[in-house]
């Protein structure tokens, strides 16, 4: 498997200490991390301090989990995908492009309409999930895919520019 970072670093036939390394990245700087497995891919993004929003595209479709989860439980969903553990689905829900929601068993009944937010130091807590909640998640991921659009076509100056503006 492949990493690809936020800043253009690339990285092939990945070990688990090189992605957690990498992953590690994400609390200093970087913006995302993708995990690419040869047409399917996992990847991760910095929602808000301590939580990342995820998506993950395979045979089946492309898939948003449906809210935001921990750094911890983010890479232990990353390790579980570089390592083909398929039980790296039941640490979110996921909702497909489709707008089917493709719930986690292991999850489903504990967090059935809250939105889980774990922050850094490891504590947990469950809140309703919003319509407001959604959108703002939704209007983050959008920005960002956004701005790594214009960082992967642009020169240096405009690609400082565009960030100084979205900051």
């Amino acid at each position: 498997m492949n990493i690809e970072l936020s800043s253009g670093k690339n990285f092939s036939n990945v070990s688990e200490d090189v992605l957690r390394e990498n992953f590690q990245l994400l609390k200093s700087g970087e913006d995302f991390l993708i995990l690419d497995d040869s047409g399917s891919y996992i990847q991760c993004a910095v929602s808000e301090p301590g939580t990342l929003v995820f998506e993950y595209q395979d045979s089946t479709g492309h898939y948003s989990g449906s809210s935001a989860v921990s750094f911890e439980r983010g890479e232990e969903i990353m390790l579980q995908y570089l390592k083909r553990d398929s039980s790296w689905k039941n640490n979110t829900d996921w909702v497909s492009d489709g707008g089917y929601e493709q719930e986690s068993p292991s999850f489903s009944s504990e967090r059935q309409g809250t939105s889980s937010d774990s922050s850094m130091g490891g504590e947990q807590k469950d809140e309703p999930l919003s319509i407001g909640g959604i959108f703002n998640t939704l209007k983050k991921t959008a920005k960002k895919e956004v701005k790594r659009a214009v960082e992967k076509k642009t020169s240096g100056i405009v690609k400082d520019v565009f960030r100084k503006f979205t900051k």
